[in-house]
């Protein structure tokens, strides 16, 4: 059956990247690696573009000779926030990208961190320091990256183990979570991780991820390093939401995931009628594909690239 075929080959799927597009990568790097703690892991130039992949490691730094593509690609790390730069962008004042967060919705809601219990209060004064507002929400703070891209910031618990500020979560907004949290469990191999109400602005989020193991603790998964996608679904949310691909509405770009084997799940996601955006022989980049979830984002499917002993 087609769907024990992509159940097979899903079994050591990775959720490894969220894109976003930045007008200036100087900015937008320098500001997720002073105030969040991150990695720059690997750049990648082109003629027109530039890739950016940065991360979040548990205490130890990145030598050298791991900044490479491959290590991005195996996944060893977790999860990647890849920042894409179309060259020329920085030089344009009028120019920008959509945020996600003004109308129209892109879909696109917010990067989450997480910081050590008792450090909320030193994450807004080194932020407002270099002239970014970080305004109160509940329990939490939120601010915005050089693009405009919502960051909300968070405490872990007192018996969280990771001393630094990390990656935690992406959200993005759907019309559905139920259908689409099943859709992220049946066809992308993710599990979930629990729900929850949210009754000050009347939604509903579903907690998922590819990390298998017992996810019923709250320390566990406010430790987790970029690793969680965030399903938003909203009471009065509207019939359609954009995916940030197209114009003038371009901003965020799509969630990716890594795969033993491109063309076998690919196949198999073809035989239960996923909608693809992009097969993996389609253009001049082979071997990497692009499906679309049920409210259109597109998702990233990357083969696994194994590191040199």
């Amino acid at each position: 059956m087609a769907s024990q075929r992509l159940a097979t080959s899903l079994k050591t799927v990775i959720f490894n990247q969220t894109m976003l597009r930045v007008k200036d990568p100087k900015k937008s790097v320098a500001f997720y690696e002073k105030h969040f703690n991150m990695t720059l892991a690997h750049a990648a130039h082109f003629s027109d573009f530039s890739l950016y992949f940065l991360v979040s490691l548990p205490t130890t730094t990145l030598p050298a000779s791991k900044k490479t593509i491959d290590y991005v690609w195996s996944g060893e790390y977790g999860c990647t926030l890849e920042l894409t730069h179309n060259h020329g962008t920085e030089a344009d004042p009028a120019f920008a990208y959509h945020a996600g967060n003004t109308a129209p919705l892109s879909c696109f809601g917010y990067v989450g961190f997480k910081v050590p219990s008792g450090r909320l209060g030193a994450a807004r004064v080194a932020l407002e320091a270099d002239g970014f507002v970080a305004a109160d929400d509940k329990a939490a703070l939120v601010t915005a990256d050089p693009d405009g891209y919502t960051v909300r910031i968070e405490e872990r618990s007192t018996a969280a183990t990771n001393p630094n500020p990390s990656w935690h979560r992406s959200m993005i907004r759907v019309r559905d979570g139920k259908a689409s949290a099943e859709f992220y469990q049946r066809i992308c191999g993710l599990s979930l991780y629990g729900t929850q109400r949210n009754e000050d602005d009347q939604s509903t989020s579903y907690f998922l991820g590819s990390v298998v193991q017992d996810a019923s603790s709250p320390t566990w998964l406010a430790d987790q390093l970029g690793t969680v996608l965030e399903l938003r679904q909203f009471d009065n949310a509207p019939a359609e939401y954009l995916n940030g691909n197209t114009e003038p509405h371009r901003g965020f770009g799509h969630l990716a995931l890594i795969v033993d084997d491109v063309y076998e799940t690919c196949a198999a996601m073809e035989e239960l009628g996923v909608q693809f955006q992009k097969k993996p022989d389609d253009g001049r980049m082979k071997g990497l594909a692009f499906i679309k979830d049920i409210d259109g984002y597109w998702i990233e499917i990357i083969r696994r690239q194994p590191l040199a002993a």
